[in-house]
């Protein structure tokens, strides 16, 4: 069985996105029929139909699967064809990082590792820590962000900061002007679950969220919800963007939880120069914090 090619990935995703074969085959500059003729030959490969047998093209649940992956590997290729072509750079590093990293963080980082590497490309997603250590097992990223946790032994990972669990809820909530809060006063409130909970498994406190009345994957729409001023929602302070108005972080005690960001690669890889230069600039954007005495600092929190 031939293996898919990337234009016929690339005629799915236009497919896809367009909503209509003609206007994907003028994108394509391709006839209808030759776009259509690609797509089966793609389904063939993969084994699966794409899209549903309709005249106006829709999506089948195997389409949907595979879109994300597709698009990823039509715009690695894409990128990796203009650093070709540009002759100037000589290295791209794919990053994976948090949220938490790419809110807080991102922007000194690429300020600082631009001016320092400009041979150097950068590719850069954001995900959660599961599919960030996915990622680098896979090597579809050099190097991630993430919360540590029990990583995979194939891994080294290199710890950065650590910043406490706080509940997050509206300023114009009761409990925003409290200077600590109990886990266990999170009893009967309406708790938003998120992803960064599992972090909590196997400690004291994973009974408090273990039965969140609504979980939201997305952390920005978590907080979207939380600022509305009903929900609330127990994360890690630095998940919270810096410039973020709306909702605040009050400090969960009895006990205080910790976690821990790092920054992970692949053990067998060994540390290339490119990718040692991204660890290097990683951790002096984020020590840069903790020195300052900007992050969060446990000890300043009364308990309640």
């Amino acid at each position: 069985m031939a293996e898919p090619s990337i234009r016929q990935l690339r005629h799915f995703v236009l497919v896809a996105d367009s909503g209509s074969l003609r206007s994907a085959a003028e994108r394509a500059c391709r006839s209808p029929s030759a776009l259509s003729l690609s797509i089966r030959e793609l389904e063939t490969a993969l084994g699966g139909q794409l899209f549903e047998p309709e005249r106006v093209p829709r999506i089948s649940d195997f389409g949907r699967r595979c879109l994300p992956m597709a698009r990823d590997l039509v715009e690695r290729y894409d990128e990796q064809l203009r650093t070709i072509k540009a002759g100037a750079v000589s290295a791209t590093v794919t990053v994976a990082v948090l949220p938490s990293f790419a809110s807080r963080w991102l922007p000194a980082f690429l300020s600082l590792f631009a001016s320092r590497h400009p041979d150097i490309a950068l590719r850069v997603v954001d995900d959660n820590s599961r599919n960030i250590e996915q990622m680098v097992l896979e090597r579809r990223a050099d190097i991630g962000v993430l919360s540590r946790g029990p990583l995979d032994r194939r891994l080294d990972a290199e710890g950065l900061i650590s910043d406490r669990f706080g509940l997050v809820c509206s300023r114009r909530h009761p409990l925003s002007g409290r200077k600590s809060i109990a886990w266990s006063a999170l009893n009967g409130l309406p708790l938003l679950g998120n992803l960064t909970h599992q972090l909590l498994l196997g400690t004291q406190v994973y009974r408090y969220v273990e039965s969140p009345r609504l979980f939201i994957a997305n952390m920005t729409s978590l907080l979207s919800l939380v600022a509305d001023g009903g929900w609330v929602s127990p994360i890690p302070v630095f998940a919270v963007p810096r410039r973020e108005q709306e909702v605040i972080a009050v400090p969960l005690v009895q006990p205080a939880v910790e976690r821990e960001i790092a920054v992970i690669r692949l053990r067998t890889e060994g540390l290339r120069s490119p990718v040692a230069a991204v660890q290097s600039a990683i951790r002096e954007v984020v020590m840069s914090e903790a020195s300052s005495g900007s992050a969060f600092n446990p000890d300043r929190c009364d308990e309640a």
